[in-house]
């Protein structure tokens, strides 16, 4: 069969597989006495119905193939016909049923002549006149059949790619010979043939008039590939007069050319990056000219990515956010080579979308509460509408906010290269978010004003026990979980309730205001079942002031063991078969605890109460954009947690929300009241007070106390000289400290039994922009045989043994960051991850890669090597890491296998130097301490301290370093 033949029928086989009945379209009939000879040699292997004029001689021939509930693959020949003509004949209904085929004759000899003839010759064949299928094909053989005798017969034999590695690895059997050849021009013909790759590209690549030598033409071949891939990826023509004849390369050549290209990228990344810089350097005025958005989606060069970037950070700028977050995700959704070897340059991107997004939801949300007169109003137009467990509303702005705050903190360092112009635009946000926030909050305190501050009964705090969780702990059988998260903002449920969301699983999102003002000793205690008639008895307490609890019978419920008390009275006591007192769990201790010990503490229970104050505790000591995400994902773990034990309601809820503040925010100048905190006073009586609203206690509901509550209108706060600092406020009356969430999750899912077993990999990479670093992977446990399902993603987490430190995990390459969870795809490439360590104590630990959600079997991994732990600043309150505790059961010198080193080692540990001397003496002689010496940089990543060297008038000794304050 002929070339031309054989490239025909494989295009006619690919479209064939996509869609067994393919109507082929040949106006010009060119094709009819191919398909002739395909119905009589039968080479396609699929039946050929042909129209040869009569359209009743054809429909006969098309009958046996109808009406088959198993239609075979057939081909339909239409000569003469295109897409507007078969509209006029009885074959319209097949047309619209199968898949249109139609070849250009000229392409297919392209197309079938790559490799095998040089393009210009095909290109004159070409335009010397009509071409009919018969005379391409013996035109095409004859070229093709030229005897190619010694360096060209060894090529012709050989792939375009298998000899392109050879020249690229810089290494192999082919490449050796081609050294020895004096004529490269062999060579060159070969990926002329294949790739168009031509004499004067050549030139212009090495910059003289012919490249002398193996290493200046591969050097042009790599440019040539290059710089087609750069130049079919533009969205206008290219401005060197040496790139235009790239730009009308045919497809076959083009495809060929770019395919080397993503292969040298792929296989050969030091040669690609030191090619593409080198080339680059060449076309700076290409690249420079015309607009950024020109250059397309492929980052061939660095110097595209370079000024699509600086383009992106001036749209920040210039606010022009719709411009550079189409940008950024455009170059964040490929595999751009520069932003894989480059982190700093992805870190950039990443900020540039995320600060993007937030500019864009803080345009689109405009004054959501203009116009609004009720309290109902303002918090449906805050919450959004409900769409299963999403919500859309303003309540996104803060989600953009904190998102943006928290990858500011992570990544915006001195040693990006466009950390300057960024952190203006960010700067530029923060006053936009702050004057948006404002505006929020004086639209919210004018309809305050109207209706009161004490909502309808059924947005009140202090009515969601009685009208949420009791009648849930009623139901037969139920076991309901209540998670009271102190300072979970009503956006970050939100975000939480998608997490939650799966099969078997009802999750629900609703929204309430919290009690005035919005601290802790009052919505915590409000969220017991302490209201009478609708309203609250204060209960003052030394030191606490006003709000030190709220009487309940006999008893002031102002603490844990109190709310419990008052749960469990209202809703326990007559109910049978449960135990009268639910058990009372902090989260770090729900996640760290074993899950057999776990199941004995809950059994008999309907009603368990977890208490989670790590928001709030994260918060108070400026540590809570390191932290937020790592809070969420740890109740995500505690629910999944509580699901396998057999609960199957949640309520998850708040005392109150929080305000972020920066240097935009602003204080009152107001030092009055009996007392006072950053959010709000308490006074006497009524004061009339500039930029303030306020009401008495009483009619907010309050009993047992008399006084007036002042707020501010708008986000600032009161002037306290000891907490002038604080990035994180509550107490006040804007929508972010008052609207808090009542997420319920319903599960009746059976328990499913886990069919697949994975493991988890990992090694340690060396440090990268002040950060540790390592490579993490799952794979399929060996030996297991249970069913597989593709693209699964497992979650990997990071802790440390002992709590020695707690991971910062911050950022991630070739795996999903989400709530310091790595969403890992099983069995993919090594996923980079860049992590600190934070710690008072220790000053190296190791750390464990795990499955912190307990839905997987997944095998643990610990390294062997210890990681730098970052002392100095505050600790993380709580708990960072899930699932079992985790005990320090390998010590570190187990992994020293020469016993005389461990010894040294141990010694100096324990004493904090060894002398030269006493290392001989410990290890046998002066020859056995230098090889000690000499192993000792190997052993550095293994020890959990320091080790420097030291000389001294009386010799050399090792001394164990302490971490630096």
């Amino acid at each position: 069969m002929t070339r031309l033949a054989t490239t025909l029928i494989r295009d006619l086989q690919e479209v064939l597989r996509e869609r067994p009945l393919v109507i082929w379209l040949d106006s010009e009939g060119l094709y009819s006495g191919f398909v002739q000879r395909l119905g009589q040699e039968g080479e396609l292997s699929v039946p050929v119905v042909g129209f040869r004029g009569s359209y009743l001689e054809t429909l006969l021939a098309l009958e046996p193939f109808q009406n088959r509930l198993d239609p075979e693959p057939l081909l339909v020949h239409l000569p003469g016909h295109t897409d507007k003509t078969v509209r006029k004949t009885p074959f319209l209904e097949l047309y619209h049923a199968g898949r249109r085929f139609q070849k250009n004759l000229g392409t297919l000899v392209r197309q079938a002549a790559a490799g095998e003839v040089p393009p210009d010759e095909v290109e004159r064949y070409l335009a010397s006149g009509p071409v009919s299928f018969q005379a391409a094909e013996a035109w095409l053989e004859e070229q093709a059949s030229r005897d190619r005798r010694g360096l060209a017969g060894v090529l012709a034999a050989l792939a375009p790619e298998w000899v392109f590695d050879e020249l690229m690895g810089r290494g192999g059997p082919l490449r050796a010979r081609l050294e020895e050849e004096s004529d490269l021009g062999d060579l060159q013909d070969f990926f002329h043939r294949h790739t168009g790759f031509s004499e004067a590209f050549a030139r212009f690549a090495a910059g003289v008039p012919r490249p002398a030598g193996l290493r200046a033409l591969s050097d042009a071949l790599a440019s040539w590939v290059l710089c087609v891939e750069y130049v079919h990826d533009l969205t206008r023509p290219p401005r060197l007069p040496e790139l235009l004849p790239l730009a009308r390369l045919s497809a076959p050549l083009r495809d060929a050319s770019t395919a080397l290209a993503r292969r040298l990228r792929e296989d050969h990344p030091e040669v690609y990056r030191s090619q593409a810089l080198l080339t680059e350097a060449q076309l700076g005025p290409e690249i420079s000219a015309g607009l950024p958005e020109e250059l397309g989606r492929i980052d061939t060069f660095s110097g595209e990515d370079s000024r699509l970037l600086k383009a992106a950070v001036q749209a920040l700028e210039e606010e022009r956010w719709p411009e550079a977050r189409a940008w950024a995700e455009q170059r964040l959704a490929g595999t751009s080579f520069w932003l894989e070897i480059e982190p700093a340059r992805r870190h950039e991107w990443e900020l540039v979308q995320c600060a993007a997004r937030f500019g864009q939801a803080l345009q689109a949300a405009g004054r959501p509460l203009q116009g609004l007169r009720l309290l109902e109003e303002a918090v449906e137009a805050y919450t959004g509408k409900e769409q299963g467990a999403r919500r859309d509303g303003a309540q996104e702005v803060d989600r953009a906010h904190r998102h943006f705050e928290e990858l500011r903190r992570r990544k915006l360092g001195t040693w990006l290269p466009h950390a300057s112009d960024l952190w203006m635009a960010a700067g530029r946000l923060r006053a936009l978010y702050r004057e948006w926030a404002d505006h929020l909050a004086r639209d919210f305190a004018t309809i305050c004003d109207e209706e009161g501050l004490l909502p309808p009964v059924a947005l009140q705090q202090r009515t969601l026990y009685e009208q949420v969780v009791h009648p849930l702990v009623q139901r037969d059988s139920a076991r309901v979980a209540l998670f009271l998260v102190d300072a979970l903002r009503y956006e970050m449920a939100a975000e939480l309730a998608s997490s939650l969301e799966g099969p078997g699983v009802t999750v629900h999102l609703s929204a309430r205001l919290a009690e005035l003002p919005t601290i802790t000793a009052v919505g915590m205690n409000a969220l017991a079942p302490t209201s009478r008639d609708g309203r609250l008895t204060l209960a003052p307490l030394a030191g606490k002031g006003t709000f030190g609890g709220f009487r309940c019978g006999e008893y002031t419920v102002r603490d844990p063991a109190n709310r419990l008390r008052a749960m469990a009275e209202r809703s326990l006591d007559r109910l049978p078969g449960t135990r009268k007192s639910p058990p009372n769990l902090d989260l770090a201790q729900l996640v760290d605890l074993p899950a057999d010990d776990l199941k004995k503490k809950l059994s008999g229970h309907h009603l368990v109460v977890v208490h989670s104050r790590e928001i709030d505790d994260s918060g108070e000591a400026s540590l809570g954009l390191s932290t937020f995400d790592t809070w969420l994902g740890q109740l995500r773990v505690a629910v999944q947690k509580l699901r396998s034990l057999g609960l199957d309601e949640f309520v998850i809820t708040s005392d109150h929300g929080f305000l972020l503040q920066d240097e935009t925010a602003t204080t009152v100048p107001y030092a009055g009241g009996r007392e006072r905190d950053r959010r709000f006073a308490v006074l006497d009586t009524f004061v009339k007070e500039p930029d303030t609203q306020g009401a008495t206690l009483s009619c907010l509901g309050y009993e047992g106390v008399e006084g007036y509550l002042l707020l501010p209108r708008d986000t600032r706060t009161f002037n306290l000289t000891n907490r002038s600092s604080a990035t994180f406020v509550h107490g006040g009356n804007t929508l972010q400290e008052r609207v808090i969430p009542v997420l319920t999750v319903s599960s009746r899912k059976a328990r499913v039994t886990r069919l697949s077993r994975y493991r988890a990999l990992a090694q340690a990479s060396a440090p990268l922009l002040g950060l540790s670093r390592i490579q993490v992977k799952l794979e399929v446990a060996p030996g297991q045989t249970g069913l597989l399902q593709p693209d699964r993603r497992v979650a990997l987490g990071l802790r440390v043994p002992n709590r020695a430190a707690e991971v910062d995990l911050r950022d991630a390459s070739g795996a999903e960051l989400v709530n310091q969870r790595l969403l890992v795809e099983v069995d993919a490439n090594w996923a980079e991850v860049l992590f600190s360590l934070v710690g008072s104590g220790a000053e190296r630990a190791q750390v464990e890669v795990y499955h912190p959600d307990s839905e997987e079997d997944v095998e643990p991994c610990r390294l062997e090597e210890f990681f730098e732990v970052k002392t100095g600043g505050a600790s993380l309150p709580g708990s960072t890491v899930g699932g079992a505790s985790l005990t320090d059961d390998r010590p570190w010198h187990s992994a020293i296998q020469d016993e005389g080193h461990r010894k040294v080692l141990l010694h100096l540990e324990q004493y904090g130097t060894v002398t030269e001397e006493q290392a001989g003496g410990m290890l046998g002689g002066p020859r056995a301490e230098r090889r000690f010496n000499m192993r000792l940089q190997g052993y550095r990543d293994l020890l959990p301290f320091q080790v420097s060297m030291e000389v001294t008038a009386s010799g050399k000794r090792y001394v164990k370093n302490h971490p630096t304050p």
